[in-house]
């Protein structure tokens, strides 16, 4: 059934992400088990356009008695094994580690590393807010340099929170301020319930593991999916993965405790994207751009996230200093506000 699987994935288009096990179960197997076992993934499923994590959360050790000790072996364990697979793999496929926090604390030698997954979830919604930024951005700025994938937020409905604002906010945070990717989960989807038998067994009531009362047919249409899903379209219009992160385009200050702001990412001189995050209510204020440069021309338009409703906002006129005041926005949600280059006019 994996076979098929990742067969399906590969024909329509998309490049599956083998996860080999829990990062704990090397605890239990061992390391050379661990290499035998990625020997026999990489012989499986290697001609295949993969990419391979060598494990899930790979340094929580949720049944230690030691998690502190236990934490120190994984690393080492997952450290050796990683570059075991970098050594075998012949088709030299993309690596990574799936944390707790990110890949970078996984392992004693982030060369083995091709990008940083990082995990901002806690699945406590709102309350991660500050983390989900602080984390991408420092990994954004570390040394080596690595792309950074948000692989894991907090999952649209998980225990009935979570919901589509929090997903919205979570991508586009991620994406302006320098992640190469954004992964998006839903509870009930990731537990794979069914109507007929859930998680662990059929009796939730005696499964204390049973987080979600969802089923995935359920979860698998919840709103944030599709908001999320139609932000990557409006990103993939562009060449989104030359963005880098421009809060010097704003004029927001910013302070430590208040993330809720907006956020700037682009290619200067091409196209800047400005997401407006739903600030209070009743707020349509647009945001204040600076720093345009001396004889580009921009048009704009706002993009309402939730619907997909475009409203054109016609040529920027800045002033002399380089600044333009959007006009206020048309929605009291979250919006998008994109410049993208038009014709070149010098400033008067």
């Amino acid at each position: 059934m994996a076979d098929l699987r990742i067969q399906w994935l590969v024909k329509n288009g998309l490049v599956p992400c083998i996860f080999a096990c829990w990062g704990y179960y090397i605890l239990y197997m061992g390391v050379e088990n661990a290499k035998k076992m990625w020997r026999y993934l990489i012989a499986r499923y290697g001609a295949y356009p993969v990419v391979w994590t060598l494990a899930g959360e790979a340094t929580s050790s949720f049944y230690a008695d030691d998690r502190e000790r236990a934490s120190a072996l994984q690393k080492d364990g997952w450290t050796e094994v990683g570059r075991y697979v970098r050594k075998i793999d012949p088709y030299h496929h993309p690596v990574t580690i799936h944390p707790a926090k990110t890949s970078r604390e996984c392992v004693h030698d982030a060369g083995i590393l091709d990008f940083d997954m990082v995990q901002t979830g806690g699945h406590n919604g709102w309350n991660r807010i500050a983390d989900t930024v602080e984390t991408v951005c420092r990994e954004y700025a570390a040394e080596p340099v690595l792309p950074v994938l948000n692989s894991e937020v907090c999952y649209e409905g998980h225990q009935h929170t979570n919901w589509q604002d929090v997903q919205r906010f979570s991508f586009w945070v991620c994406m302006m301020s320098g992640a190469c990717g954004h992964t998006y989960g839903a509870g009930g989807l990731w537990q794979m319930n069914s109507t007929e038998e859930q998680f662990g067994g059929a009796d939730a009531q005696t499964n204390s593991r049973v987080h979600e009362d969802t089923t995935w047919e359920e979860a698998a249409q919840y709103p944030g999916a599709k908001q999320v899903g139609r932000s990557a379209q409006l990103l993939q219009r562009y060449e989104w993965w030359r963005f880098e992160p421009h809060l010097e385009w704003l004029e927001e200050p910013r302070t430590s405790d208040n993330y809720k702001l907006s956020y700037a990412a682009g290619i200067p001189g091409e196209v800047r994207f400005i997401y407006v995050p739903h600030k209070r209510m009743y707020c349509w204020d647009g945001p204040k751009i600076k720093g345009i440069e001396d004889g580009e021309a921009y048009r704009a338009f706002y993009f309402d996230i939730a619907t997909g409703t475009e409203t054109d906002l016609g040529s920027v006129e800045p002033d002399q200093d380089g600044t333009w005041q959007a006009p206020d926005t048309c929605f009291s949600r979250d919006c998008v506000l994109v410049m993208e280059r038009g014709t070149v006019k010098q400033r008067t």
